[in-house]
């Protein structure tokens, strides 16, 4: 479908550059939080809005909250759960009536571990 949908972020215009660069027919982001639990039904509806429907879902997003050794502070993992499980089950309950319409997949990236 041709369409980048990113959470805003201090690189999205070089990713929308590159894409459009390496041939992509049209590069759009939605800006939000993964904080907030209806910003994942506003992404799918955006997404079907511009392009018509949803055939893949690829969750790759990570809050930028430290991680350490559990310090007490239960606030803290909540926060980190919300973001780093939670948002990525609201996302997926959001998008899968969608995806089995188009018969497509969900593609889940989950790694602090990896290099830039």
């Amino acid at each position: 479908m041709g369409n980048v949908f990113l959470q805003h972020s201090v690189h999205v215009f070089q990713v929308i550059t590159r894409c459009l660069e390496l041939g992509a027919a049209s590069a759009q982001y939605v800006s939000g939080s993964m904080e907030d639990e209806a910003f994942a039904e506003h992404v799918v509806k955006e997404a079907e809005l511009v392009l018509g429907g949803l055939d893949m879902l690829i969750l790759n997003h990570i809050g930028n909250s430290y991680f350490n050794y559990f310090d007490g502070d239960v606030g803290h993992v909540q926060k980190l759960l919300k973001i780093n499980f939670l948002s990525y089950v609201a996302m997926t309950v959001s998008a899968l009536p969608r995806l089995k319409d188009s018969g497509g997949s969900i593609v889940v990236v989950s790694s602090m571990a990896g290099e830039p």
